[in-house]
Formats: C-alpha cells, structure tokens, sequence
C-alpha cells in the first residue's frame, strides 16, 4: 500500500487516524485492512488528517440522489478533485468519477463505507467524517471504531418530533383484560439472524457468519444480554451452500453447482445472487461454540436445493444427512446448540409442497435415526419451514400433510417497505403496518389452526434490502420494532426472528462501531421484563389521531409478579396521557414503575428515563432498571416506547 505524503510523516498515520481511539480488535489486523489501497504516483499533498483512496466510490450513486448534492463536472483527475474539495468551504468528503470526469461532494458528509468502483477516487476528512476511509468489505466485523462526536445528518430524512403538542384535555384509559394466549416460551418472540452474505454483497462487508469475529469478547458480551433467544443462521444464500462433510464437498466443481440448471432451464433457489460458498466443519463448529457461549438456540437454514432437477424430483440429500451426523456427533459431546433445521428459503413455487413435504418427512426421519444411534438421550433437532413470504397457503398445506408431522412450524418471512411513507403527524404508516399483521394471520391462520403448528416470522425488517441507512438503523425502526412485537404476538405468531444480529444496514450490532443500535434496547427492554402470557387490551377516550398514534400490548412479566404494558407512540408531534383502568397512587399493591426510550426517528441515541443509554466501561450493557411511577397517569411523549410494571 502506498499513500501520498504530507510534509510531516503521514504514511501510517493517517490509516491509523482512522482508527484513532479505537477499541482493541484482533492483533493481526491493522489500521491498513480497513482502507482501499490509496493513490500512487502523484505528488500532490494532501492536508493533514486526510485519508485518500483509490478505487473506492465515497458518493454511490447517480447526480438526481440526495447524498450526491454537489457536483462539479469536467474535473480531469481524482487531485484536481481533492484540491476542489480542499478550496471549498464545507467539503470533508469527496469522490471522482473517471467515466463522467465528474466531481461529488456529498452533502450528508457521511464516507460511503468501502463502496468498490474501479478508478474512482474518494477522500476524507478523518477529523469530521464518520468512520473515514473505513472499507467493509476487509475489515474486522464488527471493528470496534469509536465514532467521532461530530452530529451527522442521516441519509434518511426523518419527521420533525416536537414534544410541545399535549392530545386531549383527559387521560386515555388503558384496560388490561383476560389471557389470550402465549407466545413460543422457548423464545418469549426474540429471535435474530445471521446471514451467509459475503462481501461482494453491499453493506454487509465480512459479516456474514462464516467470517464475522465470533470470538470478539465485546460482541459476545452484548448478545449473551439477549440469552435464550433463536438464532437463525442462513438467510438467502442458504440454498447455494455446500457442507464440508466428505472429501471433495468443497471442490470449485461443487461450488459452481450450487448454480447449475435443470431440466428445461429450471433453477431451484429463488435468488440467483451469489455463488457458492462451504461451510467448513471447523467453522461450524465455532457457530455452535459462539451460540452455547451466549446462550443463543440456532434454527440452521439447509440447502433445499442441492441436486434438484425439477420442482417435483427429488433432491440430493448425502450433504445435508452428513451434516446431521456431524451435529449430532457435537450434540453427543455437548457441543451443539442446533434447535432446528430450516429447509430452503424462499423457494416460493419452485419446489412443489407435496414434494417439499415428503422430503421434510425424510429428514424427519434421518434425524430420529441419527441421533437414536450417534447422541442418544439428546434433544433432536425439530424442522421448520417453508420460509415464504405471504404467498402460498395451499403449498404449506400439502407440504404439512405430506411431512407426516415433521414439519412442526411453519415460517414465513416479511418486510414492511410500503409503510415507511409516513401518515400525517406519525412516523411511520402504522395503518400498513397493522395490514401486514392482518394478511398473516388471513394467509396462514386456518392452515396452522388445523394442523395444529406455530406460526413464525423467521425473517423481517421494516425495509428489505439489505435495510436503509439512516432508517433501519436508526429509532424510526425501533418505533416499528416495539410496536410489532406485541401486535405479532397478539395476533397468534409465535416468534419474530428479527433482520439482523450483524450485517446489512438493519443490524442491531453496528459493524463498524460495535456499540448497539436502537433497536438492541427494544430488544433488551422485551427479554428482561417480557414474560410469555398475552393479554387483551383496550382503549377507551381515544379519537382517530389517537387510534393511529398509540400501539398497546399486555403481558405477564418476566419474573411473574407483574404485568406489562408496552405503549408506541408513533405521533410526531403529539404527547399523550394515559391512565390504567383501576390504577391509583393509593392502591400500594398495585403501584406501577416504569421504563421509557425516548429518541429522534432518524437518529441513533436512546434515551432511558431522561438517561442517555451507553454501555458500560468494561463494554457490557447496563441493566435496564425501571423507576417508581409517581403519578397516577403517565406521560407518552412523541416518538417514545414506554413499558409499565404493574
């Protein structure tokens, strides 16, 4: 790697500027893995505390985009841009085009973390820039750079919160009525996934879960806070995958048919995006290690596809059984942390339900077998599937029948895209987002109902994707996520496995920083005082602005000496009062307590009870500890989560 020079002794230094103040990562890796190789052969000099690199793209995509605001044309080279950005007030970020010979100035002044383009030039001002000159796609996930304390503006642009506005001149009455159910108790709703992206995929760099630092003590320290939970491991490219579970398994010839056609052109995974990739019995046995560490239960996606020839045909299935003999030799030794086997993701219609069915029944029966003879006495795996989106009752139908029993879930998977536009004076469309629910439970109620399964959202985020910056990194998504917790449960689906652990820009861990996104808290309020028991709830005194804004669920506590209600206010602008029916200060057994995340839709700081959240010095979360109500109603500011203790 070659840098330009300064009249000081840069070199090094402005990598390690990058990384300044940094937390401790791997000894092997160094400042140089999380930069693109930087220009050579120039002998401009660049100011001090500037990092800039050669094919990297700071500014992704076209000249109509927001980020891309400023743009001056027909500048020659990558240094007359960077003296552009030099001699103009404001410019800490550049990119050059050698295409268009133009030059961009980004006006969210956030560095495009390692978006590869051949020729392009990038640059950055390592003093004010966010994770300047940090490239994804090599270095360590998560990485443990410390933000700086400049105030960003995100790439999403959220609605404008204003605590001012107070709804109504009464409380609105919250009544907590008779059990309606549970959610799956092994969970309590909490699930979160790890997926095999690589880093050729944008936004996921090497976090995917055959690459990601599974023994990095902080990032174990932030998940084992969330112990009990489901890991589901796979997502899309599950259906490209090969186990190196004989000699050859991994050969490049077995690679490349993770991509071979059937007959008359049939391709079995719905995604044709990546190529194949091996999941190593070492690695795999480092998963289930990371799993058993923090106390996570995984949910493996299998590859459903391997040797298809057509939707009807069966498949090969000598990898998948090879992998069950090398699980349940770990399970025989303790070292497993498999709950279940996912079959295929997303294959929609290709593979028919009948055949899906009996291939489910076929594993059913090889894991029983398996684990009587190689770990006997231990938990065998269950199956869960299709892993659809809302589409296709009739398919989960037959594959239920045909399976015999063993299929014992089923799963499906959906994102919200369509309700980010907001509704008048609320962060989100929570109409649309009350729709999703609804057509679940409409597509696949009466098929579990006699069948007698769960139902599970295995895979959601508010937008797919790979997420949005700005958006499902940010509070705006934990507005959703408090919200849809409940209404899920409510609704008879058993468990959320949230998009994702690490990885995209939906990930509750942030790959750079490996400090919590917003929606870690919600997720960490949920598994400490959440029990299983649903209640039903009611609201009364609550108009349409109301109705839109409050999202209101009830269950058993955690311990079991309470109740909780959780309350989303999705209002922007609009506070409100609510009293519990029946809730007074003199009512000494019944007095309540109460924990409150506050924060802006767009942003990532969380506030607890007036308390900015952070984590501790030795990295850990801090409990979350509620405080005594004082009052006999209590107040709902925009854009907030409360959860009462009664």
């Amino acid at each position: 790697m070659s840098v330009w020079r300064s009249t000081g002794t840069l070199a090094l230094a402005l990598a390690a500027a990058v990384c300044s103040a940094a937390h401790a990562v791997s000894p092997a890796v160094t400042a140089r893995s999380l930069l693109r190789p930087l220009l050579s052969g120039h002998t401009a000099e660049p100011a001090d505390k500037w990092v800039v690199a050669n094919g990297t793209n700071a500014a992704p995509g076209s000249v109509a985009t927001a980020n891309t605001t400023v743009v001056k044309k027909g500048v020659l080279t990558g240094d007359a841009c960077y003296r552009l950005c030099l001699a103009t007030a404001g410019c800490d970020v550049f990119a050059w085009s050698p295409n268009t010979h133009n030059c961009y100035f980004p006006a969210t002044h956030l560095w495009a973390p390692g978006w590869p383009d051949d020729g392009y030039v990038s640059g950055c001002n390592v003093a004010t820039v966010q994770l300047c000159g940090y490239n994804e796609s090599a270095a360590p996930c998560p990485s443990h750079l410390v933000p700086n304390d400049r105030t960003l503006g995100p790439v999403f642009v959220p609605p404008r919160v204003d605590q001012t506005a107070i709804w109504g001149t009464t409380p609105v009455a919250i009544h907590v009525g008779a059990s309606v159910g549970r959610t799956s108790g092994d969970f309590r709703m909490l699930g979160f996934n790890f997926d095999f992206w690589p880093a050729s995929k944008s936004a996921w760099g090497t976090c995917s879960v055959l690459t990601s630092q599974l023994d990095d003590p902080k990032f174990e320290v932030l998940v084992a806070r969330l112990n009990g939970s489901l890991l589901r491991i796979g997502g899309s490219p599950a259906d490209f995958m090969v186990y190196d579970v004989v000699p050859g398994a991994c050969s490049p010839e077995n690679l490349n048919r993770t991509q071979a056609k059937g007959d008359n052109g049939y391709f079995c995974p719905i995604w044709d995006q990546v190529q194949g990739q091996c999941l190593t019995m070492k690695r795999w046995e480092e998963i289930n290690a990371f799993a058993l560490k923090v106390g996570l239960h995984i949910a493996f996606d299998l590859n459903a596809c391997w040797g298809r020839a057509n939707k009807t045909a069966a498949m090969d299935m000598s990898m998948i059984f090879g992998l069950f003999n090398a699980t349940a030799s770990m399970a025989a030794q303790g070292t497993s942390a498999v709950y279940a086997f996912q079959f295929g993701n997303e294959l929609y219609y290709n593979v028919d339900g009948n055949r899906y069915g009996v291939d489910m029944q076929t594993m059913g029966r090889a894991l029983a077998t398996t684990w009587a003879v190689i770990a006997p006495g231990k938990q065998v795996p269950t199956l869960v599937g299709p892993d659809n989106g809302m589409g296709g009752a009739s398919a989960v139908d037959a594959a239920l029948n045909a399976s015999d029993g063993a299929m014992s879930v089923v799963t499906y998977h959906d994102y919200w895209n369509d309700c980010v536009s907001p509704l008048d004076g609320l962060v989100l469309n929570t109409s649309c987002s009350d729709d999703h629910v609804e057509k679940a439970v409409a597509t696949f109620g009466e098929v579990i109902a006699r069948h007698k399964v769960p139902l599970w959202l295995s895979e959601g985020a508010l937008h797919a994707n790979s997420g949005v910056a700005g958006l499902t990194d940010t509070w705006t998504s934990s507005l959703w996520y408090g919200a849809i917790l409940g209404q899920l449960a409510r609704a008879g689906i058993g468990l959320f496995s949230r998009q994702t652990l690490l990885g995209g820009n939906y990930e509750i861990v942030d790959k750079a920083t490996g400090l919590p996104n917003p929606d870690y808290w919600v997720a960490l309020l949920w598994h400490d005082f959440v029990g299983d028991e649903i209640f039903n709830v009611t609201l009364s005194g609550c108009d349409s602005l109301c109705a839109s804004a409050l999202r209101v669920h009830a269950h058993a506590s955690l311990d079991g000496t309470s109740n909780t209600v959780m309350v989303v206010n999705m209002a922007t602008t609009t506070s409100f009062e609510v009293v519990l029916d029946g809730l007074t200060k003199s009512d000494s057994q019944r007095a309540a307590s109460i924990l409150q995340l506050t924060g802006t839709p767009g942003q990532k700081g969380v506030v607890l009870n007036g308390k900015k959240l952070g984590l501790l010095p030795n990295g850990a979360p801090p409990r979350l500890i509620p405080t005594v109500l004082g009052s006999d109603t209590v107040k709902l500011p925009p854009a907030s989560i409360t959860l009462l203790l009664v």
